[in-house]
């Protein structure tokens, strides 16, 4: 009685391995090709990188309840000119004059973008002593970014456009906000490091920590 061996056989053409094996043809493709196709299907599954946000002209939102919400590209004019007593820790707050005079010779190059809502308590908070952080040290206005936005669940309504609404998301959307304020540091336009909500020591010691790294 005769036997038949069977021998599979690999044949590798390009991105594809073909086996032969008792009379049948089977394709399979190599690993570097499967990690290929594997990459490609990540890449295409990412989501588009979020679109930089539109300039918005500074809007000011007067509620039914009678409180005053600004959004926008801000200035801190732009605030304290329209919801009076916003700035009250600015005049209260003490920054350490030592870590100011570190901070002060760290700034080459260094930018920033802050993200606040009027409406929410740490920034009434922190982005005062923001300011007066940045006073201290002579920080240049023209190097820093703000932007006032609506709250992150925040709907259309008789007194807010979805306009509104949809720039607020962007901004969140762009700089990856998961919570207000947030306080970015770039230098040369890499971020070095964000502080968001409250500091983990101190405003000033917070933005030096950053520096460091």
């Amino acid at each position: 009685m005769k036997r038949v061996i069977s021998i599979p056989v690999f044949i590798v053409a390009g991105s594809l391995a073909v086996h032969l094996i008792a009379g049948s043809v089977l394709f399979a493709q190599t690993p570097q090709a499967a990690a290929d196709t594997t990459a490609a299907q990540q890449e295409a599954a990412a989501p588009p990188p979020a679109t930089a946000p539109a300039y918005l002209g500074v809007k000011v939102i007067e509620k039914p309840d009678g409180s005053k919400v600004v959004l926008g590209n801000v200035v801190r004019e732009d605030i304290i000119s329209n919801i009076a007593g916003w700035d009250a820790e600015y005049f209260e707050y003490a920054p350490d004059e030592t870590i100011l005079g570190e901070l002060g010779g760290r700034l080459e190059g260094i930018s920033l973008v802050v993200v606040l809502g009027t409406w929410c308590s740490d920034s009434h908070e922190q982005v005062p002593r923001l300011w007066k952080v940045l006073d201290g040290i002579g920080f240049p206005e023209e190097s820093m970014k703000t932007f006032a936005v609506e709250r992150a669940k925040a709907v259309a309504d008789t007194v807010l456009t979805q306009e509104l609404v949809d720039w607020s998301k962007s901004v969140r959307d762009y700089y990856a906000i998961k919570a207000v304020e947030s306080i970015i540091m770039y230098r040369g336009g890499t971020e070095l490091g964000r502080i968001a909500e409250a500091p983990a020591k101190s405003i000033e010691a917070d933005l030096l920590d950053i520096l460091k790294r």
